[in-house]
């Protein structure tokens, strides 16, 4: 008896194994939303740190804070979408600084307020991601 591999065949030379390919592209396109996300992740929480850092460091004008304060919201919408917790604290800071001549100054006070207000949202983050 004489059995023609077709299928076996043309499977070993285009390195194809007979399980469904599905799995594999499922597990890649899942590998690839958790890189993004992972990524993501590591952007949001760079940028509290940095704006953290930066009212540590007694930056005070608006042309200052308010770029970091902005693209921390925005990578904070990719990640969460709302983040409704602590989110409008961080939207409402910012339209505190978008009333603000760019080379106005935030008072120790407000920077105190909103230095508090980032560490909460920080934690908030953080206690999302267990």
């Amino acid at each position: 008896m004489k059995f023609k591999y077709y299928k076996g065949i043309r499977r070993l030379k285009h390195r194809v194994s007979g399980k469904n390919n599905n799995s594999s592209k499922s597990k890649a396109s899942e590998s690839l939303i958790f890189n993004t996300n992972a990524k993501l992740i590591s952007e949001v929480t760079g940028n509290f740190i940095t704006i953290m850092d930066a009212l540590n460091l007694n930056y005070d004008k608006k042309h200052q804070i308010h770029p970091l304060l902005s693209k921390l919201v925005l990578n904070l919408n990719k990640v969460m979408g709302d983040f409704k917790e602590n989110r409008q604290l961080l939207v409402d800071w910012l339209v505190f600084l978008n009333q603000m001549n760019s080379s106005d100054s935030i008072s120790k006070e407000d920077g105190k307020k909103l230095l508090f207000d980032l560490e909460t949202a920080y934690n908030k983050f953080y206690d999302l991601l267990e």
